[in-house]
C-alpha cells in the first residue's frame, strides 16, 4: 500500500509540476517591452504570472515596432500561430518551442542567423531587412 501511494504522490508531484504559473517577471521576460506586452496583453486575470490556460489561449503576438531587444519567453507560447516581431532590435530570435508557428514576420530587425527547422507549419515567413 505504500509503495501505490508513494508512487501516486510522485505521479502527483510531477503532474502539479507542469501547471505550475509562469510568473512575469525580469528572470523569464527578460526585455522589459515585451514582458509590458506579456502584461497587458496575456495576463487575463492580471495576477502577473501565466497560467496554462492563459499561455493556450495566446495564438497571436503582434509586437511590431514596440523598440524590443529580446524576446526570450517567447517559448512559453507553444499554441503561438502567428508573430510579428517586424522593426525592432532583436539580434536572435529562438522559436524552435513555437511548432505550431504558421506565420513569422520577423523583417527589419538586426538577426544574423534564424532556424525555422522545427516550424514545419510555417506558411508565410518574412525575414528580409536584417543581418543575414
Amino acid at each position: 500500500m505504500k509503495k501505490v501511494f508513494l508512487a501516486v504522490l510522485g505521479l502527483c508531484l510531477i503532474v502539479s509540476s507542469a501547471w505550475a504559473d509562469v510568473e512575469i517577471n525580469a528572470t523569464n521576460f527578460p526585455d522589459e517591452n515585451f514582458r509590458n506586452y506579456v502584461i497587458v496583453s496575456c495576463d487575463l486575470d492580471n495576477d502577473g504570472s501565466l497560467s496554462d490556460a492563459e499561455i493556450e489561449y495566446v495564438t497571436n503576438i503582434d509586437v511590431h515596432n514596440k523598440n524590443i531587444s529580446s524576446l526570450n519567453g517567447i517559448e512559453y507560447f507553444t499554441n503561438l500561430t502567428e508573430l510579428n516581431c517586424a522593426i525592432n532590435q532583436l539580434i536572435e530570435l529562438d522559436i524552435s518551442n513555437n511548432i505550431a508557428l504558421e506565420e513569422l514576420y520577423c523583417d527589419h530587425n538586426q538577426l544574423t542567423e534564424i532556424d525555422v527547422s522545427n516550424n514545419i507549419q510555417l506558411k508565410e515567413f518574412w525575414c528580409g531587412y536584417n543581418q543575414l
